[in-house]
């Protein structure tokens, strides 16, 4: 059973519910005992934070907080050498961006240097602005009343 058809299972019991027929519970019942209930809605807790700790880990990257191995290490450089962008050795070794800045830090290199090497897809210097607007906004000098 998934984590959370689990959990809307223990969440129906806690509400007095069967969960397989919907029905209310006799009053009878131990599910319409205070205690049942806390406990109930307790378990619920648990197996929400549980649910989310699990779909948080899933989204970090395969390989974090494992060792890397010199293959691994000599690969690293070998693909940075060759100027592969950050964000595809990161995908590639299964790491976030940060650890494969840290370990070329480690071994080496400069991770700025790929964004050095790469040719800008701007033409021209960085910082170079197109400003042949500014004429068209000015010579258009608004009619403002006092």
């Amino acid at each position: 059973m998934h984590a959370e058809k689990a959990l809307e299972t223990i969440r129906l019991l806690a509400d007095g519910v069967d969960p397989a027929t919907g029905e209310v519970f006799p009053e009878d019942s131990p599910y319409h005992q205070p205690d049942v209930i806390r406990a109930l809605h307790s378990a619920a807790g648990a197996l929400q934070d549980a649910a989310r700790k699990e779909r948080k880990r899933a989204r970090k990257p395969g390989n974090q907080g494992k060792p890397w191995t010199t293959e691994a290490e000599e690969m690293l450089l070998r693909e940075f050498d060759e100027g592969r962008s950050m964000a595809e050795l990161a995908s590639k070794f299964g790491r976030s961006l940060l650890a494969i800045e840290v370990k070329l830090h480690k071994l080496g290199r400069d991770p700025d240097q790929i964004e050095r090497a790469r040719p800008s897809r701007r033409p021209g210097p960085p910082n170079e602005v197109d400003d042949s607007f500014v004429g068209e906004v000015f010579r258009h000098k608004p009619k403002w009343k006092a």
